[in-house]
């Protein structure tokens, strides 16, 4: 019976070496994607000295050096496998970091030491290894520029089912940042209310077949064009890039 539970705690130790080499070997081909750091650059990040210290890393993904310190001296032969050293050439007392233990920190900060930050979230989404980061706030400019989406929604919901129609607002929402159009999507269907009935009644009377079946589907289709080639996302003049671009930036929650 002893020998049993041996050789089965053995079997699980070798299963658990082997899992960890190949996590290990997944964030070597990883790291060397550091043309991620660009596009946090390019949306505003804190841009990295040419040779970086512990104190600079740290501030990057807005934390203290404490977690930082903890993963070299948990994964060192990892960081020093990306080029990091413990003593900088040119900063008595201070460590050298390199683009690459950047984003092997940013893989290991919330697995390896429990450390939240938003950027090392971003750097994990866009190295297709988490998912997209999200931050609400309720601060008051927040809750003006949502009382401004409400008006906005309500205004939509009038002149798709006023003289304007669905057409003119669907050209009108054509150029529109994606951020924008997702943002009215979430407020227009919160204003719905599901628990009643009725709820796509108006598609039915659109469809001109009403208690019929697939009335609402034949409703839809009279107000939404079919996709073509001229009606793939476009981005308005003034509109800055990343704004519309799919998978963009989290926004900082401000309080």
């Amino acid at each position: 019976m002893t020998t049993a539970i041996t050789d089965e705690k053995r079997r699980e130790e070798a299963a658990e070496h082997v899992a960890r080499r190949r996590e290990r070997q997944r964030r070597s081909v990883l790291v060397l994607r550091v043309d991620v750091l660009d596009e946090l650059y390019a949306a505003g990040a804190p841009r990295q000295p040419a040779q970086p210290t512990i104190i600079d890393v740290a501030a990057f993904f807005g934390i203290d050096s404490g977690p930082l310190t903890t993963l070299v001296r948990r994964f060192g032969d990892e960081f020093r496998e990306d080029g990091w050293q413990p003593i900088h050439p040119d900063k008595p007392g201070c460590d050298l970091w390199t683009d690459e233990a950047m984003l092997r920190a940013a893989l290991l900060l919330d697995t390896g030491v429990g450390a939240k930050s938003e950027v090392a979230e971003q750097i994990r989404y866009h190295l297709g290894c988490g998912r997209l980061p999200l931050a609400f706030s309720i601060s008051d400019s927040r809750l003006a520029q949502c009382a401004r989406l409400y008006e906005k929604a309500q205004t939509v919901v009038g002149d798709v089912h006023g003289d304007q129609g669905p057409a003119e607002i669907w050209r009108d929402l054509q150029d529109t940042p994606r951020y924008d159009l997702q943002a009215l999507v979430i407020a227009l269907a919160a204003m719905v209310p599901d628990d009643q009935q009725g709820v796509g009644r108006y598609l039915c009377e659109v469809s001109t077949r009403p208690g019929q079946p697939g009335s609402r589907e034949r409703g839809l289709a009279l107000m939404i064009p079919r996709r073509t080639k001229l009606l793939k996302r476009r981005r308005g003049r003034g509109v800055e890039p990343e704004a519309c671009q799919p998978g963009g930036f989290a926004a900082t929650a401000q309080r």
